[in-house]
């Protein structure tokens, strides 16, 4: 048995959304209306209340505050892996050289 994931599009969801917030009903009533999951429509409801100008930003796309987060992060992790390097080099180069004691 193969379960198919369902595609729901922006105007859904927000008209989903505006449906459960309008009526005096259950997500869980609205959404067995709409022929969805429960969950999903409470999900979608948390998003809304979450960031109400763009809730539903598509599919691998990122709300620019959280690109700009994933970017520093990025950075972040590629400047450790930079000092780690310099601390290494910096251990072999202070060693110095090896002398020999057969004088």
């Amino acid at each position: 048995m193969s379960s198919k994931t369902r595609k729901y599009d922006k105007q859904f969801k927000e008209q989903a959304v505006d449906l459960y917030y309008s009526s005096s009903k259950t997500h869980m009533e609205v959404a067995k209306e709409l022929g969805m999951p429960a969950s999903t429509l409470g999900r979608w409801g948390k998003q809304k209340k979450k960031n109400p100008d763009n809730p539903f930003p598509g599919k691998g796309k990122l709300r620019p505050d959280d690109a700009r987060q994933r970017e520093i992060i990025k950075e972040n992790n590629r400047l450790k892996r930079e000092r780690d390097i310099l601390k290494k080099a910096l251990a072999i180069f202070s060693k110095g050289p090896k002398r020999s004691s057969n004088l």
